[in-house]
């Protein structure tokens, strides 16, 4: 090996030694775990937010269909679909107006979730 000049050292003593190299695998493998824990993190959170559409869309369908009723023959009702119990609720309200409410609830990751949403109706009369 021929000495170099500016340095005096050999071409040789310019190789990584294995502590630099078990140290920089070190630090690399925290980056990878960190970077996996994030990506499950927002898998996760992704699959929640999923579900949360799902009861909403849930939810609009039934208030849709509650808001095409005729008022004689709204009532509370319920039942399962997918994942999702669901329930129905209607209540007499001052002025002849009515408040339809549907629960959702369903089970995620051993925690009960539910959303809720209300809408008040004035029915309609027979025109004359």
């Amino acid at each position: 090996m021929f000495p170099n000049r500016t340095t005096g050292t050999s071409a040789g003593d310019r190789a990584f030694s294995l502590i630099e190299v078990v140290v920089a695998l070190t630090i690399f493998s925290a980056g990878i775990v960190g970077v996996m824990g994030t990506f499950s993190l927002c898998t996760r959170a992704a699959g929640a937010n999923l579900r949360l559409a799902e009861a909403v869309a849930l939810a609009q369908r039934q208030m849709e269909l509650s808001v095409a009723t005729p008022p004689d023959q709204l009532a509370g009702r319920s039942g399962t679909e997918n994942r999702f119990n669901w329930g129905l609720t209607v209540e007499q309200m001052p002025q002849g107006l009515l408040r339809a409410s549907v629960a959702i609830d369903w089970l995620e990751r051993g925690q009960r979730k539910n959303y809720r949403l209300s809408q008040i109706l004035l029915p309609r009369r027979p025109v004359d």
